[in-house]
């Protein structure tokens, strides 16, 4: 029943053709993955559209404009001395041209923003990358420390049987009782229980890292943690990137204080416009009735063309210039000292994880010595156990604990593995 109940929960995970997959293979899937990086890419292209245009900006303003305008009433006619119903027309049309010579540089000022701007979008992409990254491969090796519970799990399981063969020799032998093996039916059944909950933990999260690497979410692989120490991709600190933001806020800083500073100098404009119109209130009073002058005659004699360049030299701010000077002083000390404070938490973090990997490595060394002083006490109470001078319950605490051990340096060395792969 036990069997049928465990098939029936994992059947559909493990039917799957399982392939074991390297973490650089895991990252590279992780990678090519657009979902994990949407919100960036479009804010990336968004930054180069809007860089990509600026360079209009310079370019000269045209616009063109037309009007159309009656107007009716009576007035007095001046040659009769009599009121008259009067109704005018007319209508006017022109182009109008301008464009800025000098505006003290602040074209170039704000594309450098741009460019800026760029780099902190493409650094953002790159931190969401990192971050990524970093939480897959800690998924991974959590994946492998499981693979690795499991088969230390089926040792165990392995183990009891064979002291399960053992005990029904010394049970012919009438040198154990049977509760010995009711015990180590049990120690199996306890050790397939906690088996089925890595087995389901072990869904779970390859479930999770399916959905990171965008693959179908039910299915199953292998991991190699001999792999984690030959991935290329590195986990880069929080504070690299950190590090490079402040440099980027600290040059937007200074241009925008250059930008401020030029909208405070001359500026130099050129304006140009070309127009003419037509009334039917324009009389050809060299003709007899004084008709209204042709559309064509108008047009030609109302036509009119300018040019000029105009100076805007701004005389008084209201002290703006200085009060703004002053607060982007403020903004780069600031700066400054988080970025100093950063340059302290990452020659921090760098001591404790040198500290961390020598920790490891001697624990790892201790722990190797306590597991050959315990294989050799297993072997020695497996032996005693055979005499009939130990108890199954002393026998099996050993042997739990033997492989606790195992278990314990194998994840350790997983551990280490960890820290190689950390960009110091």
């Amino acid at each position: 029943m036990r069997n049928f109940i465990f098939l029936f929960l994992f059947c559909p995970f493990i039917a799957k053709a399982q392939d074991t997959l390297t973490l650089q293979e895991c990252i590279d899937l992780l990678k090519n993955n657009k979902q994990n990086f949407y919100e960036q890419k479009f804010t990336n292209q968004t930054n180069f559209v809007n860089r990509k245009y600026h360079i209009y900006s310079a370019l000269p303003n045209l616009s063109a404009s037309t009007g159309f305008n009656t107007s009716f009433g009576r007035r007095l006619d001046p040659f009769t001395n009599t009121f008259a119903t009067s109704n005018v027309n007319s209508q006017s049309f022109g182009l109008n041209a301008g464009m800025t010579i000098f505006n003290g540089f602040s074209y170039f000022y704000k594309r450098s923003i741009l460019n800026n701007t760029i780099q902190l979008s493409q650094l953002e992409f790159k931190k969401k990358e990192n971050e990524q990254i970093q939480s897959l491969i800690e998924s991974y090796i959590n994946l492998c420390k499981l693979e690795l519970r499991l088969i230390i799990s089926d040792k165990k399981i392995n183990n009891i049987q064979e002291i399960q063969n053992l005990q029904r020799i010394l049970l012919k032998n009438g040198r154990i009782s049977a509760v010995d093996t009711l015990k180590s039916y049990l120690s199996i059944k306890n050790e397939g229980v906690l088996k089925s909950k890595i087995y389901a933990e072990n869904r779970l999260s390859q479930i999770n890292l399916n959905y990171k690497m965008g693959l179908p979410l039910n299915s199953a692989h292998h991991f190699s943690f001999e792999s984690i120490s030959n991935c290329a991709d590195k986990i880069i600190f929080f504070e690299y990137f950190e590090s490079e933001r402040i440099k980027l806020e600290l040059i937007n800083e200074i241009e925008n204080l250059k930008i401020y500073k030029s909208s405070i100098m001359p500026s130099v404009s050129l304006n140009g416009n070309i127009g003419t119109g037509f009334s039917t209130n324009n009389k050809d009073f060299n003709s007899i009735g004084y008709p209204t002058k042709s559309y064509t005659s108008q047009i030609n004699e109302n036509l009119y063309e300018s040019i000029g360049i105009y100076v805007n030299i701004p005389l008084f701010s209201k002290g703006e210039y200085f009060k703004q000077k002053e607060l982007t002083d403020l903004k780069k000390e600031q700066l400054q000292e988080a970025r100093n404070k950063n340059e302290i938490d990452y020659s921090k973090r760098i001591v404790e994880i040198e500290q961390k990997t020598l920790a490891l490595s001697a624990e790892i060394s201790l722990e190797t010595d306590i597991l050959i002083t315990l294989q050799q006490v297993f072997d020695k109470t497996k032996q005693l156990y055979l005499e009939g001078r130990v108890s199954y319950l002393d026998l099996e605490s050993i042997s739990m604990t033997l492989f606790e051990k195992k278990l314990i340096i194998e994840m350790l060395k997983i551990d280490k593995q960890f820290f190689q792969l950390l960009s110091l």
